[in-house]
């Protein structure tokens, strides 16, 4: 009967983590399966790995020219409120200093902790360079039109074998239309 006991603890307990997979990021994922860098074990930690390894909190990268929609960003807070993540603000290009700073009083004003970064001239390969080396990275908004967003997605599809990491959400503002109502009476 005690054997009963503990099969059926088991089998209830397996069961209530069923779906657990599907709410860890991809790095806890690939150390269930067994793959991993091994590399990073046996060789003396540099600088830039101590402080990759520091942030152990879920990221959640914002692209963005300095030219972006109110949508994106009320996305972006939400959804940082929302799963306890960090907000990766990716700045590229001459972007609108009055925007990055409007975006930023909002961060703090809904206390939303977040990082600023600010890319270089060639922005996909930094953005690409980013994505790999943040393995808390949740997922990637963008909008459609930024250049290089598109330049990382044309990449990203014509190099074969290649792919995104993490997911990227495109968040497009369309004006809502007004119509007018025609009374034929």
């Amino acid at each position: 009967m005690k054997k009963l006991t503990e099969d059926l603890k088991r089998m209830l307990t397996g069961l209530a983590y069923q779906d657990a997979g599907e709410f860890l990021p991809i790095n806890e994922k690939m150390k269930v399966f067994g793959v991993g860098r091994k590399s990073e074990e046996t060789t003396t930690p540099t600088t830039e790995t101590v402080l990759q390894q520091i942030p152990a909190r879920k990221r959640v990268a914002l692209i963005s020219d300095g030219f972006g929609s109110e949508a994106l960003v009320d996305y972006a807070l939400h959804t940082c409120q929302r799963l306890g993540a960090q907000l990766d603000l990716l700045f590229h290009g001459t972007a609108n200093t009055e925007w990055k700073d409007d975006v930023i009083r909002q961060l703090r004003r809904e206390r939303v902790s977040y990082h600023r970064v600010n890319l270089s001239t060639n922005a996909a390969d930094d953005i690409a360079e980013y994505i790999h080396s943040q393995l808390q990275l949740l997922y990637i908004l963008a909008q459609p039109n930024d250049p290089a967003v598109t330049e990382l997605m044309e990449e990203a599809m014509l190099t074969r074998g290649k792919h995104l990491a993490v997911p990227m959400v495109l968040i497009e503002h369309k004006p809502v239309k007004q119509f007018q109502s025609v009374y034929t009476g």
